[in-house]
């Protein structure tokens, strides 16, 4: 295997060496002052428009003039800077294939009006960057994300939605790849939910929101793929943050992070911390009504659970950079999380006739202690060579995650005058352990033609081992039962390639790509009452294709077409039983099969201000929570339930009404379609719903600024069995920077009205249940943020690499 990659990225090497050229475009300009005369020694870098990366750099001479030569067609722009001078970013500036030589119009450089020693500048960015082909919110931008977790930024970005068990959809489609700094992060929606509410909103950089991705990605998502970059700072000298925060809801919160950075000529190291100490509140009301064969009710549960959780969360992350000459970085990085978890939850079930009377009455107490540990290692490399015009990177991971996890029940019931009828007590331990390998290698290579081909091949190996034992305690012994018991081991090893060809002529840029991907999985389950397995092979082919016509300097349209996999997440297969009470069972399915996804997408793009999509989706398979009834006991499970055809169309616009008032709308309309059968009951529904997400942006003078936001979302059905009724939210905050600009005083208050309550409905199987959610949501927030060290002038680059799938219930 080694040999056969070492050949490959020889002939990969070799070929690009033969079909490129010398291409010897060159572009050259001058730089001037407001009156006209030039400017010496100011410096100018060359940076690729496609990821910001500095290309070439140099300096102006006596004359004002730069030259830079030597350079592959594509798409560039200029920053260009000079003491006392203001800074200047260019638009795009594109090489094209018929031209070797390009003059670039002057820059102008304007006087700093005044110039403060020891002030920091901070620029403002947008909080939302719209593109043809994603969107890009900037984490700091907003001032009602102080205090606020990953996972709270991510509910409110543009046509983003999270369910009550952490799911994330899409503009209406579930199951979306969500990366962390280009990685997969290789976990369940679940579990993803537990990691990005453990994350401080001030570790983010950005989120891009992908509804298309190349063949370069992992097929999964159906839905598209979120990118949640970290914070890296590129800024040569030492420098860092410290941001403190406190909250209050019902109960205390506060969520603290370091960052420390260096960066000489050679090297760049940095450190990440993160504190959280997170306690909530969530009631659960479900009210459920079991009929009998002719639809008239024969009994009613009423459910009342209080949950208190507590969550301490210790994450580092730390690496280094190392650059070897101008053109090869080689780079190592580790990373870690220590999470404790406590809960206790308290549930009253009242069990009643169609009159309402009761008959006997449950009540229960989980205590639940979970602590989850986990440990990254990366280490990576990045060359370019011949000019730039070619590249080569490699990016190998190691992870492992460990759980330990003990839920303790105990239930009472009493009959109808409240007598004690009888007691039950159980323990359950959950140990789970994963490892997790991965490696990808990628070369990309621009031809003298103009075409760019991207190849690349990766691969992933999984192991998990998790078991469940249950004891009856109620006589102060353990007393192991085995029907309950069990152990189960899952092996997974995915394999993929994939071929990328983009090119632009003139106004027009097309890409069409091919992904490989072949699945191997295997589970085994043992218990003392027998064994069972499965196992599962195939391979698929992913084509992917996208094209975008500049109208003129205001418009550009685009198309895109791809097709996806979701493969089911590691603890939806494992068959075990999870008892939450009397009256309902979580359980997984072995017999759980992938689902594919075919989508097309439609742009328009005016001044990336106003972007209007339309988009039609077709899943097939798709796998969704099912409700299925025993009796009284209620079972959640994940099945294939069949057809979901998604279509939509968003709107996202940006309006700077004032010079101090900026708008930013997203409004999002789509219907899905079901058609399938649960249980052998069938399933034919249709829901059209509407998501708004609404910022307005205030700055004002002397470092104040203010922010007033919010979300809507109608009744929708994301979900095949579940209606999710309208629920929104408002916040509001402000912001002033102190301390000459190198430190920043925030608050904010999310959730005013506290409306961010879930409901739903639940019909299945002659049983009607409606579910209400409410949570210790309704915060107000107070940071204070000090940068100190060196402090970058212009933006920091955010880097991309590659980590989906496990659960950490």
């Amino acid at each position: 295997m080694k040999r056969a990659l070492s050949l490959f990225i020889a002939f990969l090497w070799g070929a690009g060496s033969i079909c490129a050229q010398s291409n010897q475009v060159s572009i050259t300009g001058f730089v001037m002052s407001a009156d006209n005369n030039p400017i010496e020694a100011a410096t100018v870098l060359l940076l690729r428009s496609k990821d910001s990366s500095v290309v070439k750099m140099g300096a102006t001479d006596k004359k004002g003039q730069y030259i830079f030569s030597d350079l592959a067609y594509g798409s560039y722009f200029l920053q260009v800077s000079a003491v006392n001078f203001s800074p200047f970013n260019s638009g795009p500036i594109v090489l094209p294939a018929a031209d070797k030589s390009t003059q670039i119009p002057a820059v102008v450089l304007q006087v700093k009006e005044k110039i403060l020693d020891a002030v920091t500048v901070v620029a403002k960015k947008a909080l939302i960057e719209q593109k043809i082909d994603r969107i890009v919110v900037n984490v700091d931008a907003s001032v009602t994300n102080v205090g606020a977790t990953a996972l709270e930024v991510l509910e409110k970005s543009p046509g983003v939605s999270i369910d009550k068990d952490g799911k994330i959809s899409l503009k209406g489609k579930s199951e979306v790849l969500v990366m962390i700094d280009g990685k997969p992060s290789y976990l369940s929606s679940p579990e993803l939910a537990n990691l990005l509410g453990s994350m401080n909103a001030n570790q983010l950089s950005q989120i891009e929101i992908i509804t298309n991705p190349s063949a370069k990605y992992d097929a999964s998502g159906n839905g598209g793929l979120i990118n949640i970059k970290t914070k890296k700072n590129t800024t040569r000298g030492f420098n860092g943050n410290i941001g403190l925060n406190y909250g209050q809801g019902t109960y205390a919160k506060s969520n603290n992070s370091l960052v420390l950075n260096y960066r000489n000529t050679r090297f760049n190291a940095f450190l990440n911390y993160n504190f959280l100490y997170s306690k909530n509140y969530m009631d659960v009301l479900a009210n459920r009504s079991f009929l009998d064969n002719n639809n008239n009710a024969s009994y009613l549960l009423n459910q009342n659970t209080h949950n208190i959780a507590l969550a301490k969360n210790n994450s580092l992350k730390l690496g280094m950079d190392y650059y070897i000459g101008e053109a090869t970085t080689i780079g190592f990085a580790a990373s870690g999380f220590l999470a404790p978890q406590h809960l206790t939850s308290f549930t009253t079930s009242d069990l009643e006739t169609p009159a309402k009377a009761i008959s006997s009455i449950v009540q229960t107490n989980r205590t639940v202690d979970n602590t989850w540990k986990n440990g990254t290692l990366n280490v990576n490399f990045h060359s370019s060579f011949d000019s730039s015009k070619k590249d080569l990177s490699g990016s190998f991971d190691y992870l492992t995650y460990s759980f330990a996890g003990d839920q303790s029940v105990t239930g009472s019931s009493f009959d109808a005058n409240n007598q004690l009828l009888s007691t039950s007590a159980l323990l359950n331990l959950l140990p789970l352990d994963i490892s997790i390998y991965s490696g990808r290698m990628d070369y990309a290579e621009t031809l003298r033609s103009g075409i760019k081909i991207e190849t690349g091949v990766k691969s992933s190996v999984v192991n998990t081992s998790n078991a469940s034992s249950y004891y009856n305690t109620e006589a102060g012994v353990q007393l192991k039962l085995d029907s309950l018991s069990s152990r189960f081991t899952y092996s997974e090893n995915i394999n993929a390639a994939y071929l990328n060809i983009s090119k632009r002529i003139g106004a027009i840029t097309f890409q069409a790509g091919l992904r490989a991907e072949n699945t191997h999985y295997h589970g085994l389950e043992r218990s003392d009452i027998g064994d069972s397995s499965f196992s599962r092979s195939f391979t698929n082919l992913f084509p992917s294709a996208s094209f975008s016509y500049e109208l003129n300097d205001d418009h550009v349209l685009g198309i895109s077409v791809g097709r996806r996999i979701d493969r089911p997440a590691y603890q939806q297969l494992n068959p075990f039983i999870s008892i939450i009470d009397k009256y309902m069972q979580l359980a997984g399915n072995p017999y759980l099969k992938p689902q594919y996804s075919n989508s097309i997408e439609l742009a328009h793009s005016w001044k990336n201000k106003l972007t209007t999509t339309v988009n039609y989706t077709v899943v097939h398979d798709i796998m969704s929570e099912t409700l299925t009834r025993k009796d009284s006991v209620i079972i959640r499970n994940t099945g294939n339930i069949g057809t979901r055809t998604n279509m939509g169309i968003s709107e996202s616009v940006t309006i700077p009404f004032t010079k101090w008032y900026t708008g930013v709308y997203f409004v999002n309309v789509y219907q899905n379609i079901y058609h399938g059968a649960i249980a052998g009951y069938p399933l034919d529904a249709k829901q059209l719903a509407v998501s708004l997400n609404l910022s307005n942006q205030f700055s004002f003078a002397k470092g104040w600024a203010a922010e007033l936001s919010g979300t809507y979302t109608s009744r929708t059905r994301d979900e095949g069995q579940a209606i999710a009724l309208p629920i929104g939210n408002v916040s509001a905050g402000c912001s002033k920077n102190i301390l000459n600009n190198k430190a920043s005083l925030k608050f904010n208050v999310r959730d005013i009205f506290y409306t961010n309550v879930i409901r739903e409905i639940q019909n299945f199987q002659n049983v009607q249940s409606t579910i209400e959610r409410s949570r210790d949501s309704r915060v107000f927030n107070i940071s204070f943020t000090w940068r100190f060290g060196v402090q970058p002038k212009m933006k920091a680059t955010p880097q991309t690499e590659e980590q989906k799938r496990i659960q950490l219930n």
